[in-house]
């Protein structure tokens, strides 16, 4: 993150500290929220999302633990009393999600994102996917696309069965059928 954004940052730190900080005044609840308005409408042009991660605070036995999300970078400060500091800050790769959420409660795109993240993290000589871009926005369908030549680019084998295929010009041809396997009358 740089400098400049922190200072939309440290206002919106103050009120939040002061609003649910361990001694939290809930009648500053509402000029807090403001103040995350104000931050979230400064950092829009640097990042194209910035929110509370979750939109979850953690309190401590001194102060306050704040999350932030800015399209992929998150932040996390310890605020204490007229101090903050950044205790954690990482980028993720685009489509990332960040949950405290059990897998059967997020959305069929987001558990279809967990499933081929499982798939492809141990990086297994072969991958056999059916249906894997069911439920992805066609952003996350091409850069699965991309992470299947990626694959394919290390010599592991994909086989991927769809039912409806996208056109897709200049990419290689992904469906099961067309990689010179013969379907069988008694099935697969």
């Amino acid at each position: 993150m740089k400098p400049g954004d922190l200072e939309h940052i440290k206002p919106l730190n103050r009120a939040l500290f002061a609003a649910w900080g361990p001694d939290g005044d809930p009648g500053l609840h509402h000029p807090a929220l403001r103040a995350y308005l104000r931050a979230r409408s400064a950092l829009a042009p640097s990042y194209r999302m910035f929110e509370i991660a979750n939109h979850r605070l953690f309190r401590t036995h001194s102060g306050l633990l704040v999350p932030y999300d800015a399209h992929g970078l998150l932040i996390v400060f310890h605020l204490e009393p007229g101090a903050e500091r950044v205790v954690f800050e990482r980028k993720f790769p685009h489509g990332t999600v960040l949950t405290d959420r059990k897998i059967g409660e997020l959305s069929k795109g987001n558990r279809q994102k967990v499933g081929l993240v499982q798939a492809f993290l141990h990086q297994p000589e072969l991958l056999i996917l059916d249906e894997p871009t069911a439920g992805l926005d066609p952003l996350m369908q091409q850069e699965f696309y991309a992470m299947i030549d990626e694959v394919r680019d290390d010599d592991r084998e994909v086989a991927l069965t769809q039912s409806f295929e996208r056109g897709r010009a200049g990419v290689r041809d992904h469906d099961l059928d067309r990689q010179g396997l013969e379907r069988r009358d008694e099935g697969f």
